[in-house]
Order: C-alpha cells, then structure tokens, then sequence
C-alpha cells in the first residue's frame, strides 16, 4: 500500500557545494550540526554565508538554503533602502543595530540541476550589485570610503549554527521559483519580462 504522504524533495549538498566552489574564490564550512551545513563564501567585491537547512540529519539532502551578506560601517538612507528592495531579485534588504544586512532564503520544490542553481547564484550576484552600487551613490554615507564588506567570522557561527539561522534565515519565509518562467524572469520566445514575477524570477510561496 503506497503512503499518502508526499515524499519531500531534496537538493545533494555535494552538487551545492561544488558549484560554490566553481563559482566563486573561496568556500570554507564555519558551521556544522545535524540539521544545517554554513559556509563563508567570498568573491572578489564581498563575502557572504551560505546556510544549508538539511531535512533528516546533516548526510541527507538539503531541503532549503539561504543566502546572508552583512556591510559593516555604511549608513543608508530609507529613501536609498526602499528603492534597493524595489530592485532585488530575490534578496531582502534591512538594517539591524546600524549594518545592512541582505538576505535571500530559497524553498526548495523541485528537483536539482545544475542549471537552476546557476540561475539562483546568477539572482544573488545581481542583487549583490545591485546592494554594492546603492552603497556607492547614497549620498546620506560620508563615511562608505572607509567601510568594508563583511561575511560573518568563523567564531560568531561555528558553534551555535542552530541559533545563528534561527537569528536570521528564520525571519523571512523562503521565495520560490516562478513557475511561469521557471526562474528566468524573462519569457521564452519573445524575452519580456513575466507577467507573474515581473521579471525577478522568484516568487513569495504565499503568492
């Protein structure tokens, strides 16, 4: 007799983490128990965490991942915040005790290929641009010369990864991949920007 539970999908973290590190110039794990994989990933422009949420055990597949780059020592204006959340794809940004603070958490629905994952890694790049070139032209920030773009130190996560996605993963509820135009934000034969996502890609679940 089949069950009518429906078994969950799962993403291999082996195929995660090869591409990070393919994508990107370095890829370290600072944090590790049985339910989330954290990595500090950096690029040449700014580093960031990758937080994987694992569904039975820290061996079992990953059921969904997230996305945390924190930029210390900017101060943004509202103005400047409200029009950087406008043009994020998949990211939400906020300010919390004086750093920004940019978050992406992915749902995972449907199986892995390596074409997916490239068009998430492609959204978060973008909206790292996005956040990089806000930081730049905010005038209300006399002090961006000197600021730096930070991830997170091994020592703040590596011994409470529990607590440290609970800290901000948890916050948001994860986005989906647009099912109109299956995360590309663009139609396929006349490449317009979908109607549904209006070009983003993602979606909110709720929506």
């Amino acid at each position: 007799m089949q069950s009518g539970k429906k078994q969950q999908i799962t993403w291999p973290r082996v195929r995660i983490e090869e591409a990070l590190k393919s994508s990107f110039t370095s890829t370290l794990v600072i944090g590790q128990d049985e339910a989330h994989t954290i990595y500090d990933v950096a690029d040449k422009a700014f580093r960031f965490v990758v937080a994987l949420v694992h569904g039975d055990g820290v061996k079992a597949g990953v059921t969904e991942l997230g996305f945390l780059a924190r930029f210390v020592g900017f101060r943004i204006s509202d103005g400047v915040l409200r029009k950087l959340n406008r043009e994020l794809h998949i990211a939400d940004a906020f300010i919390e005790e004086g750093d920004l603070y940019v978050l992406a958490k992915i749902a995972i629905r449907k199986r892995f290929s390596d074409n997916k994952f490239a068009l998430i890694l492609g959204a978060w790049r973008r909206d790292m641009s996005f956040v990089l070139a806000a930081l730049d032209r905010d005038p209300s920030d006399p002090v961006r010369d000197h600021a730096s773009a930070l991830g997170f130190e091994a020592a703040a996560v590596e011994a409470r990864p529990a607590a440290f996605c609970s800290a901000y993963f948890w916050r948001h509820e994860p986005k989906v991949a647009c099912a109109s135009c299956s995360g590309r934000g663009r139609t396929t034969f006349t490449m317009r920007e979908c109607g549904t996502c209006d070009g983003r890609g993602f979606v909110d679940p709720s929506l």
